[in-house]
């Protein structure tokens, strides 16, 4: 579903106004009863962008790659820590082995990847209007949906849409069906983005073309 997008050219670059977008990005959710479901953040996020796509990945099998990945797998019979999450880069080198590109992660000196990318607010709505959903890295409590935890790590949301001047996600940490479709000011998303380890990272998904 994509609802309406009004956007004003201001000072030479695209500003955008207050309206509704949601992309219609499928629901994953971590919580699969697994040893691994509380680290389990970003293959659900993952599994969900690639679901819009129409890539039929599981939030388990894209776990076994990002372990590979990162070099954090022990065996080929189901041996892992419980206690690994993924690098936001090695999950969008996971992405890129499904067909699809990633958007946004890092900056570069001429053709030399510099450091990771610092998203603003216009950068998510940008993607955003062109149907891309973006995956980010927050400080798990700083969210509002999850300000009285105590969890210390950060997590990976999946911002699906924009809302007024906020944003609409899904949070893979579904306790119940709302984690589907959370609404978040923009203050809110990015402080809860500027907390964690590495700050404003994320990455958009889009098709290769």
């Amino acid at each position: 579903m994509l609802l309406g997008l009004l956007g004003l050219v201001l000072g030479g670059y695209l500003a955008f106004a207050p309206a509704a977008t949601v992309l219609d990005v499928p629901y994953r959710n971590q919580l699969d009863g697994s040893a691994y479901e509380f680290s389990n953040c970003g293959p659900a996020a993952l599994s969900m962008v690639l679901a819009y796509y129409g890539v039929d990945a599981s939030p388990w099998e894209l776990r076994v790659q990002s372990m590979r990945v990162q070099h954090t797998w022990v065996d080929d019979e189901g041996g892992y820590s419980n206690s690994y999450g993924v690098f936001a880069y090695n999950l969008a080198t996971v992405a890129r082995n499904y067909g699809v590109r990633t958007e946004g992660l890092w900056t570069y000196e001429g053709s030399r990847i510099d450091q990771l990318r610092q998203w603003s607010a216009d950068d998510v709505r940008r993607q955003i209007s062109w149907g891309r959903p973006v995956i980010v890295q927050v400080k798990y409590r700083a969210l509002p949906s999850h300000s009285g935890s105590h969890a210390s790590a950060d997590h990976f949301i999946v911002v699906r849409g924009m809302d007024g001047s906020g944003f609409v996600y899904s949070d893979p940490m579904g306790f119940d069906r709302s984690a589907e479709l959370q609404r978040i000011s923009e203050s809110d998303l990015f402080g809860a983005m500027d907390r964690a380890a590495t700050q404003r990272t994320g990455f958009a998904v889009a098709l290769r073309g």
